[in-house]
Formats: structure tokens, C-alpha cells, sequence
């Protein structure tokens, strides 16, 4: 069952919040709960909190999903830490075999960079 989609669409982000804590607190080792409760976190702004989650949904994956790894790198672009957020999306250049996400992460290495050496 994944409420995610139907509750994002409402604009009811704050229930899903509840429902995928809930969630995660039963079944903690389940990826797709840890990924979804992330998503939900993200962007409430709770980066800190997303990147965590996202990260565990990582370590619990039975294969590498780079996506996940895609998605960290965002949390820390929101969360500031611009260093933690390059070694996320090094880590899926020279890791991952998806050309969409490959493409993904090197389009913001490249706006890093421009926007590191604008405010150098």
C-alpha cells in the first residue's frame, strides 16, 4: 500500500509525515517506507532528517539504488553542507551505471562549481 502518491497530490504532507513515521517504526527495515517517509521530509525542509532516512533506506537496499544517493545530494544542497553534497553525486558518477541519474548528478556538479567559483 503506498499512500505517498494519493497524500503528495492532496497537499496533505504533514499526514503522510505521521503515516510514514508510523511506518518506519514498525517495520524499520523496509527501504520503501524509509525512502517514502524521506520524500515526505524533504521538503518540509527537514533536510537533516530526509538525508538520515534516505540514508538508511540506502543501507537496507538489497542492490545499490543511486537514486537514493541523487537524493541526499539534494538534502544537503538544501541543508547548505555544499562539500557533502558533491561527494554524493561524485560517489554516483563514478559508481553508477544509469545515464539518467549519471546525467542528473553531473548537471549539479557542474552548477556547484559554477556557482562555487561566481561567490570565489
Amino acid at each position: 500500500m503506498h499512500m505517498h502518491s494519493t497524500t503528495m497530490k492532496k497537499g496533505n504532507i504533514t499526514d503522510a509525515e505521521i503515516y510514514y513515521k508510523f511506518l518506519c517504526i514498525y517495520a524499520f527495515e523496509n527501504h520503501e517506507y524509509l525512502k517514502d517517509f524521506a520524500s515526505v521530509c524533504q521538503p518540509k525542509k527537514k533536510y537533516q532528517q530526509a538525508y538520515d532516512l534516505y540514508k538508511l533506506s540506502y543501507n537496507y537496499f538489497p542492490y545499490d539504488d543511486y537514486s537514493v544517493i541523487y537524493r541526499m545530494g539534494q538534502c544537503q544542497i538544501g541543508a547548505k553542507n555544499i562539500d557533502n553534497a558533491m561527494q554524493c553525486f561524485y560517489h554516483i558518477i563514478n559508481n553508477c551505471e544509469d545515464d539518467s541519474v549519471k546525467s542528473k548528478a553531473q548537471a549539479y556538479i557542474e552548477l556547484l562549481n559554477d556557482n562555487s567559483e561566481d561567490n570565489g
